[in-house]
């Protein structure tokens, strides 16, 4: 996984109430045997916590990425396809 912390402010007003503003992360999963292919991009606030549910994920679900992500688990260890 490649991610970059952008300064992305995100304003939620719901019934008049205060505006939150959080940062968010820009985020790809690329394949370690093919460095320059990425697989998938997203955007999420807690980069662990995605990178977690990604891999839960991908063992009950079978799309395209989630089928991938379970080769890849199983073939490397997922901190070599972790990058900043």
């Amino acid at each position: 996984m490649f991610a970059g912390q952008i300064d992305l402010e995100v304003h939620r007003n719901v019934k008049g109430e205060s505006v939150q503003t959080y940062k968010q992360y820009i985020y790809g999963l690329i394949d370690p045997l093919q460095p320059e292919a990425v697989r998938y991009v997203g955007r999420t606030n807690d980069i662990e916590m995605r990178l977690r549910t990604h891999i839960s994920e991908a063992q009950s679900n079978f799309t395209i990425k989630d089928v991938w992500l379970s080769f890849v688990s199983f073939s490397t260890s997922m901190s070599n396809t972790v990058r900043s």
